[in-house]
């Protein structure tokens, strides 16, 4: 037990050194024949027994008073007051920890996991090499599905050639440039969502996946309709880069290479040709998107060759593997096609994690249905 010589109050509390009342220095003393006052709201504790197993159970410190007059009364009211209060707060809080610690496990975890956030997705440039490579992978095969193509793991030199494409466009997704494929991720995919629903139209109608035509536009000229400079009269037209004889082969004329349903018709038919040409059966629908762009006279002489080294497997990734088999190499175009065809794919299909605020490109339809 400690004293206060100046205010003879005796504290059950040896770990204090000053009277919390005139900040005397504590002397040590022994018990007093003083009432005990208690610092419970609303009682006052006279038992000396009473008062110690107030501090046995809740801790508080005790005060022995001989019962101060009134003017000192007065005068100590608000240290007083002030021990009362850190009384009724340690009290409190006492009864919240207890409460909490005989609240249910499920009502406890209901309410950490409330509190805690759920983790911002990663965009494609925060991961590491290993994370993109899993991220390529895991929604090339969403991509095939969307395109008919029976989903399949890619091997590393697809997945590679796909990721050498994302990257490109990644490079430059905050380009300001206005000039055509220079420009940033934004500015390309804000035009496109703008298109996506007539391509998925035309291309609904001739009962061709919307991805192949919606991704196909975006390969060849990232969705700049009408060119503003006078072309070369060889030179591709339109949304879908159409060379003149095969325009011209599906009703286009001079006057329709700016008109967008048109082309988007046009394309689609062609599609379904190409489609038709390949069989639907597994990964031919990327044969056909492979034969949109290189000819499938070409495509099917590939086929023929690794056909004839008993490579049996139809796809534009067999002849992709295989390609040093075949008796001409295929131009640059030809190999990166399909892989930019998947990568503007990922990147529209899956916007937030390229920072784009349009929706995944083959969810928007005309009139928003």
């Amino acid at each position: 037990m400690k004293r206060c010589p100046e205010c003879r109050r005796d504290y059950y509390d040896d770990t204090l050194s000053f009277c919390l009342d005139d900040g005397a220095h504590l002397v040590d003393g022994p018990a007093s024949n003083e009432l005990a006052t208690a610092m419970l709201p609303g009682s006052t504790l006279t038992d000396e027994a009473q008062t110690k197993r107030l501090i046995e159970n809740t801790g508080v410190t005790a005060i022995l008073t001989s019962g101060p007059s009134d003017s000192s009364r007065y005068a100590n009211r608000f240290p007083k007051f002030w021990l009362l209060g850190g009384l009724v707060a340690v009290l409190a809080a006492a009864g919240f920890f207890a409460y909490r610690s005989f609240a249910p496990i499920d009502n406890q975890a209901e309410t950490i996991a409330a509190k805690t956030p759920e983790p911002a997705p990663k965009l494609y440039w925060q991961m590491s090499e290993t994370e993109q490579s899993a991220f390529i992978q895991q929604r090339s095969r969403h991509v095939q599905t969307l395109i008919g193509d029976e989903p399949a793991d890619l091997d590393p030199k697809a997945l590679t050639a796909i990721k050498e494409e994302i990257d490109d466009y990644v490079e430059d997704k905050d380009s300001l440039s206005q000039k055509p494929f220079e420009e940033g991720l934004r500015a390309i995919y804000g035009r496109a969502s703008q298109f996506a629903p007539l391509v998925s139209k035309s291309y609904d109608a001739r009962k061709v996946p919307p991805a192949l035509g919606i991704y196909q536009a975006m390969v060849e000229s990232e969705y700049h309709d009408c060119p503003k400079v006078i072309l070369h009269p060889r030179a591709p037209v339109g949304l879908f880069q159409f060379r003149r004889s095969t325009a011209a082969l599906y009703g286009l004329q001079p006057d329709d290479y700016c008109d967008v349903q048109k082309q988007c018709d046009a394309a689609a038919r062609l599609m379904s040709d190409l489609i038709s040409d390949f069989g639907s059966e597994k990964s031919s629908w990327t044969l056909a998107l492979f034969s949109f762009n290189s000819g499938a006279e070409k495509v099917r002489d590939y086929l023929r060759q690794l056909r004839g080294r008993g490579v049996t497997e139809r796809s534009f990734w067999a002849v992709f593997r295989h390609q040093a088999e075949l008796q001409s190499p295929m131009s640059e175009q030809d190999n990166r096609y399909v892989p930019r065809f998947f990568a503007a794919a990922i990147i529209g299909e899956t916007p937030e994690a390229f920072e784009l605020s349009t929706p995944p490109l083959t969810t928007l339809r005309v009139g928003g249905s």
